[in-house]
């Protein structure tokens, strides 16, 4: 259930998604979805902890098998990907769609997850880059480039993750070795 529910609401955001289509493509009744998840928005919570925790754990096994903190950098980045390929392309959404109710408990555990994800970036950042602001200035950046990079290559299934990590490499190993030690 939580796979569908989370392939709907990656597809048509919060507000366009429906437990009517949730529970046909789930093969369900509506009063058995609400049965099990009580209400809309807490599926699309079940569904951002699904996301969140597993997407937390790949970047930081990524992260903690890199030497360097260039290649810390790097890892954040390849186990998002990893991630992403993993399950599906598209699921980092359920994170950080801009479409869910700003003032509710599911924005609240999108943001305590992009705040997981900012902090491993970040600590990454800090090792290469000595002054903090430049660190942070870096993270977010880096956050924003990867959120873009992601909703470009879910439109792009011949570029498998592994593509997609040796391009961001060649791209940015040389900025961060001009800015930091490797």
């Amino acid at each position: 259930m939580l796979e569908i529910a989370t392939e709907v609401f990656c597809e048509r955001g919060y507000a366009g998604a429906s437990m009517n289509e949730i529970a046909q493509r789930c093969d369900v009744t509506k009063p058995m979805l609400y049965l099990y998840f009580e209400s809309k928005q807490k599926l699309y919570l079940a569904c951002v902890t699904f996301v969140g925790d597993g997407l937390i754990d790949a970047i930081e096994k990524s992260v903690a098998g890199a030497d360097t903190p260039t290649e810390q950098v790097l890892a954040a980045a390849a186990g998002l990907f990893s991630f992403a390929e993993q399950r599906d392309r598209a699921w980092w959404g359920v994170i950080y769609t801009e479409t869910m109710p700003a003032d509710s408990a599911v924005a609240a555990a999108t943001n305590g997850y992009r705040d997981r994800i900012y902090a491993v970036v970040a600590q990454a950042m800090a090792a290469v880059l000595p002054d903090p602001l430049d660190a942070e200035v870096a993270a977010h950046a880096l956050i924003g480039a990867g959120e873009s990079l992601l909703r470009w290559w879910v439109a792009r299934p011949e570029l498998t993750a592994a593509d997609l990590q040796a391009r961001l490499v060649g791209v940015l190993s040389p900025f961060l070795a001009r800015v930091g030690p490797s």
